[in-house]
Parts: C-alpha cells; sequence; structure tokens
C-alpha cells in the first residue's frame, strides 16, 4: 500500500487519517520537546475507568486508565525492562542512525497525504533535524516542476509550540482552505493525537487573525460554508460525543461569535456513529453537505432545498469518499459503491464508480431517478477499493486508481458526447503502487502522482492534460537495490480461494528452509494492500530486514479491498476468521515452496493488523518465532467501549450480541492466552497519546502474558497518538526498536 494510503488505511480508517520516547520523558533524550508533552486539558475523556478497579472477570482493568500513579508506574517498569535489552543491544545506536539519515535525506519526499494542491498552489511541510516540526510553505505548481522551487514560508511550527508551551505538530490532511483560498484553518495536535486544535490562517497576509476562528482542542470535522461562516463538528462536551467518541452535531458558526453559541443545524443519536459536514467541489459546483452515519455501512446524506430547509438526498455517499473529498466535474459527483444500488430499474454493482448529477438530485427534492450513471465497473482481477489517494479530478477527465490483482494501474475517465464514460490509460513505470492526491484540486488541469514499490525508491510526477508523465523528484538508495527482487505468488485457502502475496528477497537466495521471513498484512475494512517502499510505523523495508539477510512477505488476505467488497465482506463480522486462515494459508503455502519452515516467521502489523498481529501469535505459536503488534486491539469483548472502538463493529461485530459476542471472543487474543502454551516472544507497542486505539489493549495484554510466565516485551510512546511517533527521532527509534527483535529472535 502507498505510503499516503497506508498513514491512514493502518489507523482504522477514521480522522476521519510514528515516536520512541524514554521513560516518562515524551521522546527518546536526544529529542527536543520533553518540556510540551502535556496532554491538553482541554480534550473531553472518551473514557473513564477507576485506577483501583479489579472487579469482574477481568483484573486489569486498571490498565485502561490512560494516565495515573499506577498506571505510570506500571508503563515506565515495562518501557524500561525492554529498552534495557534492545537499547543496549550493540546494533541499536548504528542502526538507528542509519534510520534517521534514510528519514532526514534532503531527496526524501512528502507522503501525497502531506503535499496539498488547491488553486495551483502546492502546500509542505518542510522539516529539518533542528526543525522537527517543520514549516508550511507553498509555491505554484509551475515553480513545484522546476529544478529549484521558490517555497515561500508560511507557519514555523516549532517556533508556535515553543510560544504556546504546546507539544503541536500539524497533521497536513488537514489543512481546510477556504472557497476563496485566502484562509485556511490550520490543524494543530498535541503530541500527535487526533484530536485538534483549529486556528485561521490569512494566506494573503502571512498571518494568523488576531480575531478569526479558533477552537479548543477536540476532534473537529469542518467545511466552509462561505469566507465568514464554518459547518463545524465538533464535541464541546462528552455529552455531545457518540459512543464511537466523535460529534454529534454540526453547527454553523459565524464570524465574530463563540463556537458555543453556534446554531445547531444538524445531529445524530449518541448511539450513531458521527455527524459531519463534508463537500463537494468542482470548478463549477461547490456543495457542502451533512453527513449522519450510524455506522461505515449506513450512512445518510443531507443538504438544503432553495426554501433552506433540510434536504435528504438518496444517494450512496460512502463514508471514504466523504472524507478524501468528494471529487467530480460540474455537477456530477462520482462515488464508489458499497453495495449494489437500484435506480430508475437499473441496477450499479457494488465496487463501482459511479457518476451522480448532484444539481439535479437537489431539483428532484433528493430523488436521484435519471441523474446516475456508470462511470467504471471493476473487472473480476480489479478493485477500485481503496482509502485515500485512489481517484481525482483534474480539467475534464477523473483519474482512477484501479488495483488489478494487487498492483497498481491508473485510468483516465472522461465523459463522452453519448452520455458515456471514455476510459483510456495512463503508463506507469512498473507494477508498484501509484497514490493520487489526497484531496482534488478542481481549478487546475495537472496533478501529481507518487510511484513506488517495494524495490523501487518514491518518485513524484506531474499529469498533464496531455496524460503525459513528467518526473519531477524521485529518492535515492543508498544501496543496490538490483540485487533483490519482488515476485507475486497465490496460496490456496482452505477454501479453495486464491490468496495472493509478494515475496522481496536477494536474488542469490535460492529456497532455504532456514531463511528468517517477515510477514506484514491487514485484512481489514476494505483496504487494499499493495507495493511500497516503506513500511508504515516501521520504516524502509530493505533497511531494517532485507539487508540483514532476511525475507519480505506482503500478505493479501480475505477482509482488505484487494478484490473489490466481495473480498472484503468474505471476512467480516461472523467470518473474519477468514483472515487469519489466508494468512495461515499464505506461510504454509511459503513453506512447501522451500523459503522458510515453522517457527522461522516473524509477523508484524499494526491497528487492525495489530489485532492481526496478537490472533496469529495466540493461534499458531507453531509457525512464528517473532511477532510485533503495533497499537493494536487485542481485547475483543471490550473493544467496543474504549475510544472509538463503537465505530468498528460493523467491520467486527457486537460484543453482546448473542451470535457475534462469541465469534469474537473465539479469535480474542486476550481471551485466547493459554499458561500452558508455547508462545513466540511478543513485542508490545502503543501510544499514550493514542486516542483511537486505547493504549489499555496492549497494556493488559503485556501483564497478562508476564503473570502467566510468557515471554512478553511492551513499550508505550508518551506521545505520537496512532502513529507512534510525530518525527524523525522518534520514527528512527521506532524502526531501530522493532529491527534490533527481530534479529535477536530471527537471526541468532
Amino acid at each position: 500500500m502507498n505510503r499516503t494510503s497506508r498513514t491512514l488505511a493502518a489507523c482504522l480508517l477514521l480522522p476521519l487519517l510514528l515516536a520512541a520516547c524514554g521513560p516518562r520523558s515524551g521522546e527518546s533524550p536526544e529529542q527536543p520537546t520533553e518540556e510540551l508533552t502535556e496532554q491538553s486539558s482541554e480534550q473531553p475523556a472518551t473514557t473513564q475507568v477507576p485506577s483501583d478497579d479489579t472487579t469482574g472477570d477481568d483484573p486489569y482493568l486498571w490498565l485502561e486508565q490512560i494516565e495515573g500513579e499506577r498506571v505510570d508506574s506500571w508503563v515506565d517498569a515495562e518501557n524500561a525492562k525492554t529498552l534495557t535489552r534492545l537499547s543496549s543491544d550493540p546494533r541499536f545506536e548504528e542502526l538507528k542512525s542509519q534510520f534517521r539519515t534514510v528519514f532526514d535525506a534532503e531527496n526524501r519526499l512528502p507522503a501525497m497525504m502531506d503535499l496539498r494542491q488547491y488553486r495551483g498552489q502546492i502546500y509542505r511541510l518542510q522539516t529539518a533535524p533542528d526543525r522537527p516540526r517543520g514549516r508550511l510553505v507553498r509555491t505554484s505548481l509551475s515553480s513545484f516542476a522546476s529544478e529549484a522551487p521558490e517555497w515561500e514560508v508560511l507557519i514555523d511550527v516549532d517556533a508556535i509550540a515553543a510560544g504556546d508551551g504546546r507539544n503541536w505538530y500539524l497533521p497536513m490532511h488537514q489543512l481546510i482552505f477556504s472557497p476563496s483560498a485566502d484562509r485556511v484553518l490550520v490543524p494543530l495536535s498535541d503530541g500527535g493525537s487526533d484530536a485538534i486544535a483549529l486556528r485561521e490562517y490569512d494566506l494573503v497576509a502571512g498571518q494568523f487573525f488576531q480575531d478569526g476562528f479558533e477552537t479548543p482542542v477536540r476532534r473537529h470535522m469542518a467545511v466552509w460554508e462561505d469566507e465568514d461562516t464554518l459547518l463545524v463538528a465538533t464535541p464541546l462536551s462528552e455529552e455531545e460525543q457518540t459512543t464511537s467518541a466523535y460529534a454529534r452535531h454540526v453547527r454553523r458558526w459565524s464570524r465574530g461569535t463563540t463556537l458555543e453559541s453556534a446554531p445547531i443545524i444538524f445531529s445524530v443519536e449518541r448511539e450513531d456513529m458521527l455527524a459531519a459536514p463534508v463537500l463537494f467541489e468542482s470548478a463549477s459546483m461547490r456543495q457542502p453537505l451533512l453527513m449522519g452515519a450510524r455506522s461505515f455501512a449506513e450512512v445518510r446524506a443531507f443538504t438544503w432545498n432553495e426554501a433552506e430547509e433540510l434536504l435528504e438526498l438518496k444517494i450512496p455517499v460512502a463514508l471514504m469518499d466523504a472524507f478524501s473529498g468528494l471529487a467530480g466535474m460540474g455537477t456530477q459527483v462520482t462515488l464508489l459503491l458499497q453495495n449494489d444500488w437500484n435506480v430508475s430499474g437499473e441496477t450499479f454493482p457494488s465496487g463501482a464508480r459511479v457518476a451522480v448529477d448532484l444539481a439535479r438530485v437537489i431539483q428532484q427534492g433528493g430523488q436521484p431517478d435519471g441523474a446516475v450513471s456508470l462511470v467504471y465497473m471493476p473487472k473480476e482481477n480489479e478493485s477500485l477499493a481503496g482509502l485515500f489517494g485512489s481517484f481525482t479530478a483534474a480539467g475534464d477527465a477523473i483519474y482512477l486508481n484501479v488495483i488489478e490483482d494487487v498492483k497498481s494501474r491508473i485510468r483516465r475517465v472522461a465523459p463522452a458526447a453519448d452520455g458515456s464514460w471514455k476510459v483510456t490509460g495512463l503508463p506507469l513505470p512498473g507494477d508498484g503502487a501509484a497514490s493520487l492526491p489526497l484531496f482534488a484540486d478542481p481549478y487546475t488541469e495537472s496533478f501529481l502522482l507518487r510511484y513506488e514499490s517495494f524495490l523501487t525508491p518514491p518518485a513524484l510526477y506531474r499529469v498533464d492534460e496531455g496524460q503525459t508523465l513528467q518526473l519531477l523528484s524521485q529518492e535515492q538508495s543508498d544501496i543496490d537495490l538490483s540485487s533483490y527482487v519482488t515476485e507475486q505468488f497465490f496460496a490456496k485457502a482452505s477454501d479453495g480461494a486464491s490468496i495472493p502475496y509478494f515475496i522481496t528477497r536477494a536474488i542469490d537466495r535460492k529456497p532455504d528452509a532456514k531463511a528468517p521471513v517477515l510477514m506484514y498484512a491487514y485484512g481489514g475494512f476494505g483496504i487494499p494492500m499493495i507495493q511500497n517502499y516503506e513500511l508504515f510505523y516501521i520504516g524502509p523495508t530493505h533497511r531494517i530486514w532485507l539487508e540483514q539477510g532476511g525475507v519480505f512477505v506482503l500478505a493479501n488476505p480475505r477482509g482488505g479491498g484487494e478484490y473489490g467488497p466481495r473480498w472484503h465482506q468474505a471476512a467480516k463480522r461472523t467470518t473474519r476468521q477468514t483472515v487469519y486462515d489466508d494468512i495461515y494459508a499464505v506461510a504454509e503455502d511459503i513453506i512447501e515452496r522451500g523459503f522458510s519452515a515453522p517457527g522461522r516467521f516473524g509477523f508484524i502489523g499494526g491497528s487492525n493488523g495489530g489485532l492481526t498481529a496478537g490472533v496469529v501469535a495466540t493461534q499458531r505459536p507453531d509457525l512464528f518465532g517473532a511477532v510485533i503488534s503495533l497499537t493494536p486491539l487485542l481485547d475483543m469483548e471490550r473493544y467496543h467501549l474504549l475510544l472509538s472502538g463503537a465505530s468498528w463493529m460493523d467491520e467486527y461485530g457486537n460484543p453482546d450480541d448473542p451470535v457475534e459476542g462469541p465469534a469474537l471472543l473465539a479469535y480474542s487474543p486476550y481471551h485466547n492466552l493459554k499458561p500452558d502454551v508455547s508462545y513466540p516472544e511478543i513485542l508490545l507497542l502503543t501510544s499514550t497519546r493514542d486516542d483511537r486505539v486505547h493504549p489499555g489493549h496492549a497494556r493488559k495484554m503485556g501483564n497478562k502474558m508476564r503473570d502467566m510466565g510468557h515471554e512478553v516485551m511492551f513499550y508505550e510512546a508518551r506521545e505520537g497518538g496512532h502513529a507512534m511517533a510525530v518525527n524523525n527521532e522518534g520514527r528512527a527509534f521506532n524502526a531501530a526498536m522493532q529491527a534490533v527483535y527481530l534479529m535477536q529472535k530471527l537471526m541468532e
């Protein structure tokens, strides 16, 4: 999966879309932000468990308290044990230095989610060793395409953090531009958490507005209705949160008034997932919409009619489309269908992308009759499924990132005179991963495209209306990547399905039953995992594993989106065991091909993939000799009660349901630990500031394993949020820690 997509894919979906630290310091000793790591007291609590609660059947509930003397002491002690072993390894400092050099390299390209294009301007965050938080800069598209772009410095995030005494970082994908692009809402995250403060910045004057829009630290979703009005979903109290910890209300906030006094114009029930404003924007139409989501699968869309009355639109707007920016041309918005859709007697199949004439739907009182056309229907071996960077609109065409047998293909789709859509291909350099802009810029005919593979350093291209790719920049590798090769194979699952996977190895490494194999997989939420030069949470694949003599495997089990909704739906709720069985089929296929042997496999996964790591460790300890579980879900009986967990019940199921509950417990890693089973040593990594997946999952798993006498290592970063790091020092620390662990377990 490309870096743009995986940054959010591995994160259980919503921000809707990386840190190491010494005990209690906030970062490793060299990092310059120790004094800025206090969590904002403005953020409402999303879970409260008494620190001395040991009632019920779970004696470790007290570890669900986010912070407190007892919890902090336990975390400090576990961190110290892990650091004593890993950081004292003579390879640790050298590896960390190597990773830091890679991350700090001048030619390192930004991920697409960190590169914003709007009205012909390119915005990015420039970091440096002495500016770990970076500076927000911009330049024109033409300047960006030149050999020496001229960057205008807008905001120095390090200076703001120092001035405020806060651990601020700027998540680029959450910049919110006004209709004129003269103003922008700047997001500031405290220590990498999902909760942000929004501040209005004047892009013309080059300064923050003295009396502009400004919010407390919350989970915000906002769009500009006009230059002086925001539509904003923000929970001002715990009562205004849903059980998924998102906002229940959307407010219309006028300039010169307080957020608290802004009238509520749209609401959902507390048991729903969220309420949020979103925006459809083309060169000729700008239409705010309101979304009410019961779950990822149950979403309703609203806007206003000519009488300014709330109007429900009978169109299937998927949450992933909505939060990556609704795109299209003229009045045509394009939508990815998660289910079959019957309109005026015609059925548009799930997995297809359709165009809907939004203006006509509004004129027809929300009804889509006669307003829908088929843009692209994937073939049997294709998928349009994905998260961000999967489609964009530019000029008179739509560009789709089509996944064909787990490889990127870019398709240009333009309206024809007869009302149909003409499809042409855009050639890519190879069979790796392409990433389109996170948000479309409908006001220009050119856009940026990123391409990479396991063995191809990321390259950035400009795509113009002539459908040609102009190479702008490419990262350089400091090793000879031509000495490695990537191959794709298909394993046969227990039910006969073909499960794709990639093996990357040294060309001269012949099949060897003693070979150490590192496997990465996700298998959830309909998200496809395709090739990438770096692994999210981890770092450059070749650095962390291939150069050490290992073999790397990316598995593509069902539950992901590699082959569209059918691939995803085959492993949801009560059929989720399919994900793990597919992974075992891949491992056994690798063994049969002679590339490794039982016990020689390592597994790594984060977030939903961290759950997968916990499951494979507890279900098949015979296969895996090392397991890294990052920011994981592990307690599947209580996941829906912690932070954003309730929003994932459509994927995993409801623990309180008489059918789905037992299915969850059947694979829940936390509940399937047994004292008399020999498990691989697990490295559990989490973050105190992860306000998406509760750190209590990893804490409780680690404590329970240790009490049972199992080998386990635990490390909790004190900042970094769900990504576990917010700067290159933290990323390098994390990568070195994991690399040393893997070498200790599989190469000695």
